[in-house]
Formats: C-alpha cells, structure tokens, sequence
C-alpha cells in the first residue's frame, strides 16, 4: 500500500467524524462541574465553553473581568470540552473534566500553553493525547521525507524502506492505542478513546472484548452508554450479515430503494460535499466505478448534507454518475445512523442478496476486491 493512502488513514484523528450528539440520555453519574480560570493580559472578555458529548451546538458563555472567569455547568458524566476566547482566537483549549472543579491558567496569544488542572480524566486524557501525537509527529516527519524525495526525483531508491517504516509505525500506534485503552479500564476517557479510534471501521470483535473490561462506572457513564449503543448496531452490521433496508430520496425528491438494487453488488457510499476526505476520495470512487459498472456492480451514495445545492454542485463537480440520496438532516441522516457511521468516507459492500461482505474500501482496495468478485469467468 502506498504511504500517501495510508497517510490519510492514521495521520487525521477524525477524518470528516461527527460529535457524538445521539441519545441524550441522563447518566446516573450526571454532576455540577466548575470551569474557573484566569487569563493573563486579557483584561476583559467572553469564554466559550463548548460541549463535546451530548449535544454539538450546547454552549455555555461566560465573562472574563480582569482576567477572571468562572462557569457552572450541570454535565451528564465525564465529558470532554472546547474552551475558545472570543478575544483572542490564537488556539482553542480542549479538556476533559469530571464532576467538581477544573481550573485553568493561561496567557492571551499563548493559550496552546494553558494549563489545565483539577481532573482526573482531564490527566488521562493528555497522557493518550501525549502518546497519539507523538505517534502521529513521526508519521508526519515520514511523510514529508517521502514527499520531499518524491519532488526532487530521487524517492525510489528509499521508497519501499519508508513505506516499510511507515507501516511498523502505524501498526505500532494502533497496538499502544490499544494497550492504553486495555491498562484504563476506570478511566472515563476510554469510551471517548474508543469511539474516536474503533467508532467508524473498528472491529466489533475487538470492541466487545475491551468494552467488557470497563468499570460499572466507566459503562454507565454518557460515552460508555453510547459506545454500547453504538457496538449493538455494529454487531448487527458484521460481515455476512444482512445489510439493513432503506428508502431515501434522490436529487428530484424520487424515493429510491435499497430493496430494488438487489441481484447486484452494490456499494453504499456515505459522504458529503464538505467533507476533504470524500472528495479527495471521489476520483477513485468515479475510476473504480467507470471499471466495473457493466459488470453487475452499483454504488449507492447517501449524502450527509444538509444543504441541497451544495450537495448537488458537489455531484456535478466531481462526475458522480450514480444514484444518490438524502434527507438533508446532516449527521442526523436516518441512512446514517440506522448503519451507525460515526464519520466519514464510509462505505458498506453488498452482495447480491444485499449481505455484507466488506467495509471500509478506499482506493486501491476497493478496486482490488471489486476485482476478484466480479473477475469474468
């Protein structure tokens, strides 16, 4: 596999990923939190404090007086956050906090380097941020070797070494994710962790194998109910068994259905127009398709836009040929959360009795297993 393709796998934390917004259930572990903080050289202001968790556009707005601010709010459980200061737009200050007091202390221009004190699960969070990035700073710096090699002709002498390298180090990361989520089975954080990490192609084997070593706690709290939730629709939705059934409308409001594609392999295909990574993918998508789509083979794109006219635009820039649909409900697409994507490109492989037989394809591997199935005889 070449490294540009897998660079797009392991280098972006959340491709095109929802904020976990789905069932808004109170957790049994639900608390006051106190956000406190003091902001040097900022003399006047408003903080932002975004919830990550429950709700995306949930915000709580707090002002800053000679540098001081202090916020109350009532959280479900063990959430993760996005502080930003309207004054000072230099960096957003991103925490995990338990129920109690989370204090911060930073500096206007410089609060990248704020620090967060006070939490638990705030600690744990920043050690496995810790370790992914660096992960991720190696894998950066072999990227941009192999590009700057590439650009002055000289990447092929070095090339299979790099793309060795690489792939020991992507397969290094995937191993300490795992390992760190298996050594914190009490930390709040593990669910996020997993969600982040497993939520969109992850392995339900492997899920449920982790996901049983938590705490009562950790399971009851809002990311533990919800990655449960989401691994019973992922269980639901392994290879071999039946693909869920459907209805959406297509650019003229026609309903078409999942139902009537049956007798062919067919690939339903989520995406956006403004979502990077589905239109970087959108070439191999159209090639892949001019190759095989007199050979009994049909995508079936389901959007997640929530805006028609950019929807259609994006079709019509990239050539997208085939069927698409959409309620326009953004991530709340009903498609969507019935085949419980968590982020986007995603894809789920038919068979022609509409099971599923692959999940996940991009590029070359897609191309490769539409190969093999549909190879004449």
């Amino acid at each position: 596999m070449k490294i540009i393709k897998l660079m797009k796998k392991y280098l972006s934390i959340f491709w095109c990923v929802a904020v976990i917004s789905a069932t808004s259930q109170t957790s049994p572990l639900a608390g006051a939190l106190t956000v406190k903080g003091n902001i040097i050289g900022l003399a006047a202001g408003t903080i932002t404090v975004s919830a990550e968790a429950f709700n995306q556009k949930q915000q709580f707005n707090a002002t800053i007086t000679q540098g001081k601010f202090e916020l109350k709010i009532n959280q479900p459980s063990s959430t993760l956050y996005v502080l930003e200061v309207k004054e000072d737009p230099s960096a957003r200050i991103i925490f995990f906090a338990d129920n109690g007091t989370i204090q911060i202390e930073g500096a206007k221009g410089k609060l990248q380097e704020a620090k967060v004190t006070g939490s638990m699960s705030n600690y744990e969070w920043n050690n496995y941020m810790s370790m992914s990035n660096g992960f991720d700073a190696s894998l950066q710096n072999i990227k941009d070797v192999y590009e700057q090699l590439g650009q002055a002709g000289k990447l092929l002498p070095k090339q299979d070494s790099l793309e060795r390298v690489f792939g020991e180090t992507s397969q290094k990361k995937e191993y300490e994710i795992k390992n760190w989520i298996a050594t914190h089975p009490k930390s709040f954080v593990s669910p996020f962790v997993m969600i982040l990490n497993y939520g969109n192609d992850g392995d339900p084997a492997l899920m449920r194998m982790l996901f049983d070593t938590f705490s009562a706690d950790v399971k009851k709290s809002f990311y533990g109910n919800f990655l449960e939730t989401l691994l019973v629709r992922k269980e639901g939705l392994n290879v071999g068994k039946a693909a869920p059934l459907f209805s959406q409308a297509d650019m003229q409001g026609k309903p078409i259905a999942l139902e009537s594609y049956k007798g062919k392999y067919v690939l339903v295909d989520f995406w956006a127009s403004w979502c990077g990574p589905c239109r970087q993918e959108n070439p191999n998508v159209v090639r892949t398709y001019e190759k095989f789509k007199n050979r009994n083979f049909e995508i079936l794109a389901v959007s997640l836009d929530s805006d028609k006219a950019k929807w259609l635009q994006a079709i019509k820039a990239d050539q997208l040929t085939w069927a698409h649909v959409s309620d326009l409900k953004g991530w709340r697409n009903e498609v969507a959360l019935q085949y419980g994507v968590q982020g986007i490109p995603a894809n789920f492989l038919l068979d022609k009795e509409g099971k599923i037989i692959a999940k996940g394809l991009r590029g070359a591997e897609l191309e490769r297993t539409l190969e093999q199935l549909l190879a004449p005889k």
